[in-house]
């Protein structure tokens, strides 16, 4: 995580934790969003995160494919720019990783397909 985002470390989260109510395994998950006041949790195991869990705390619970799509909407040019850094970084074409990415965001690589 830290290699594809740079800023993805979160710390002093862990006194957060007990207070969530979420699965007890994703918890720290949840703390963590939390403790930096993120808009939203990214994640391809919604069921763990229930809308009882996040509202309260202001977070709305996205898949990988939710939030890309909503960021190329957003801005399609700075996602191309930080998906071919990231093919560059990882040393594959930027249609390769549209290829790996397509298993968990299928709408988002149609419409960088057309982009």
């Amino acid at each position: 995580m830290a290699g594809a985002f740079e800023d993805a470390t979160i710390a002093d989260y862990e006194p957060l934790i007990e207070a969530m109510t979420n699965h007890p395994k994703d918890r720290h998950v949840l703390a963590a969003a939390v403790r930096c006041e993120a808009q939203a949790i990214v994640t391809s195991n919604v069921k763990d995160f229930g809308p009882h869990t996040v509202k309260p705390h202001g977070l709305d619970v996205l898949t990988p494919d939710e939030f890309l799509v909503k960021q190329l909407r957003f801005g399609a040019n700075a996602v191309l720019e930080k998906l071919e850094a990231q093919a560059i970084a990882r040393g594959v074409a930027l249609d390769e990783l549209f290829e790996r990415l397509q298993r968990w965001a299928p709408a988002a690589v149609q419409l960088l397909w057309r982009a």
